[in-house]
């Protein structure tokens, strides 16, 4: 007998085993956001790509962190020009801590974006070359060709704070967007549609 005579005299425990194997819960998709010290930009983008992540309802499907290269501002919060700004904009990462990036979390994370080419550089020298292919500059994801990285506002001033929030907001938005539709394809492909 073959699997097409098998699966037509038992379709109900076929279509059982497939929808009891293909309804599990996927795992979320893990983001880290990184900069240099995790108190200006990766803090603002992860808290930015959190809150577009809840306004489109899919907060279930992804989990974010940030961390800086280096470790000058191991579990200190962000820098209060940054939570001021980001403030501003309604949104709080106070309760965030700043960490180093470490080599696990190139196992452990599906992304990981960098938001400038010192980053990249520096992470590109640490990343076991397998997982690579998860690194990005976060403006890949950026609809602007002129916007070709995140200026770091840490030596600037409080206006630069603002520039980087909404800087952020624009390539969150088109990360997310690219995001979500690949989880969707992703479900698609496992759901045989």
């Amino acid at each position: 007998m073959n699997s097409k005579q098998i699966i037509s005299n038992n379709p109900s425990k076929f279509s059982l085993n497939i929808h009891t194997s293909t309804l599990q819960p996927a795992s979320p998709k893990k983001v880290l956001f990184v900069c240099y010290g995790n108190i200006c930009r990766s803090p603002s983008a992860q808290g930015i790509f959190d809150f577009l992540i809840a306004i489109n309802k899919k907060s279930t499907e992804f989990e974010s962190d940030s961390a800086g290269t280096h470790d000058f501002h191991i579990g200190k919060a962000p820098d209060p020009r940054a939570i001021r700004a980001l403030g501003d904009a309604g949104l709080d990462i106070s309760r965030l801590r700043g960490r180093q990036l470490s080599v696990t979390d190139f196992i452990e994370f599906d992304h990981i974006i960098v938001m400038d080419q010192r980053n990249l550089d520096y992470v590109s020298i640490i990343c076991p070359s397998e997982f690579m292919y998860k690194v990005n500059m976060i403006t890949e994801f950026s609809q602007d060709p002129k916007l070709t990285t995140i200026p770091d506002p840490f030596h600037g001033i409080d206006a630069d704070f603002d520039v980087m929030v909404d800087q952020l907001f624009v390539v969150c938005k088109s990360l997310v967007e690219r995001l979500t539709a690949d989880s969707q394809t992703s479900e698609n492909i496992r759901y045989g549609e």
